[in-house]
């Protein structure tokens, strides 16, 4: 399904979602579970550098990054969608383990 994007510019939700990222960034040192982070190298609308700043704000002892080379923003909805299943697969397998 390729992407529609937003009709609107909604700035009311961009100022909220600004201040959620601001409180939730404060939050992420309480977080202790597994954490499986998977980036798109090509996505115009996350900054690329938030992915670390998640693995370095947690305290999980398992932390994985993995980046997506051919993928936009919706990487379940892009060309990688197979490794972004057998990633999970193999993450969530090993903390079973």
């Amino acid at each position: 399904i390729p992407w529609q994007g937003y009709k609107v510019n909604p700035l009311k939700a961009g100022v909220q979602l600004l201040k959620l990222q601001y409180e939730t960034e404060k939050l992420l040192p309480r977080i202790y579970q597994p954490i499986l982070i998977i980036q798109a190298n090509l996505d115009e609308t996350v900054d690329l550098k938030s992915g670390e700043i998640i693995l370095r704000g947690v305290q999980s002892a398992v932390r994985e990054s993995h980046w997506m080379e051919k993928s936009k923003h919706a990487v379940i909805l892009d060309q990688e969608f197979e490794e972004v299943v057998s990633t999970t697969m193999k993450f969530v397998k090993k903390i079973l383990q």
